[in-house]
């Protein structure tokens, strides 16, 4: 494993390329971090290899990383190469794309926790239903087998996600968020999917991946993982830290240093980022 003894070593590392994280806010700084905890936890693989993460580490080791920057790129460039296809093709094969402008018209808002069922889902849906013999059809008729007809998809394919239908004309918000509030507990039960065990994100933590910089420092240590390298901790601490910060390679290592702490606390498996809190 090759020692990196000089941040000469690291050319295409700089610190003022990380000047845009001060202007962010709270939800914009996480969602930076986000994708670097992802770009972390995959550290080992060849990060080139995998289309969006390859999106990220191009552009940080490019001396861009601005990740919501490189994904708006990306889509703006995804989007103009499809239209500039289009108009290669003969004008009456052209009538049979639709153009991406008016792509995403029809998605709705998505997260983690809840997105809508798009409509490849409801196609492999009706895929499994065929293989597990619920439904059959040929030319002549279709039938469900009759204990299956009322049954919900998710407990038929033992899902961990639950597919269900949202009446937004007919209950108001909170109408909605009590009956969901309801109906977990039970799903989780009869699923036999237990609530995951979680923290979530505090304030001051938040304010502290600004202030220990940890976005540019997670950076220098995804790209110790894909270099196979180690980079000691005073040699971290001259990049993140080069202009005489009260931070120094003393708080870099050892269970009590606080950007180690920190850093223990924000790549645990089991911290939400959600700011389900209200404090920021």
């Amino acid at each position: 494993m090759k020692r990196i003894d000089s941040t000469k070593d690291i050319p295409w590392f700089r610190i003022e390329n990380y000047n845009y994280i001060s202007e962010l806010s709270d939800i914009d700084l996480l969602n930076e971090f986000s994708r670097r905890r992802e770009l972390y936890n995959n550290r080992d693989t060849i990060l080139m290899e995998i289309e969006l993460l390859s999106c990220y580490w191009k552009g940080i080791l490019s001396g861009k990383p601005n990740t919501n920057a490189l994904l708006e790129k990306k889509f703006s460039d995804e989007d103009e190469d499809f239209n500039n296809y289009i108009k290669t093709l003969p004008e009456d094969e052209q009538k049979n794309y639709q153009s991406n402008e008016h792509l995403l018209d029809d998605v709705l808002s998505y997260d983690e926790a809840i997105s809508p069922i798009e409509i490849l889902q409801i196609i492999e849906y009706n895929k499994k239903i065929e293989i597990k013999g619920i439904y059959k059809k040929d030319k002549e008729f279709s039938y469900f087998k009759d204990d299956t007809f009322y049954s919900s998809i998710s407990k038929i394919f033992n899902d961990d996600v639950v597919a269900c239908e949202i009446d937004l004309s007919s209950h108001t918000d909170d109408e909605i968020i009590a009956s969901l509030k309801g109906h977990l507990p039970k799903w989780r039960e009869k699923m036999e999917v237990p609530e995951p065990e979680k923290r979530f994100i505090k304030s001051s933590e938040v304010s502290k991946i600004k202030a220990y910089k940890i976005i540019p420092l997670l950076d220098l240590m995804i790209w110790e993982g894909q270099i196979d390298s180690v980079i000691p901790k005073r040699v971290l601490a001259s990049c993140v830290y080069p202009f005489g910060e009260v931070i120094g390679s003393e708080d870099l290592s050892g269970g009590n240093a606080k950007v180690s702490k920190l850093l223990n606390t924000l790549l645990c498996d089991n911290l939400s980022l959600t700011n389900i809190t209200g404090e920021f």
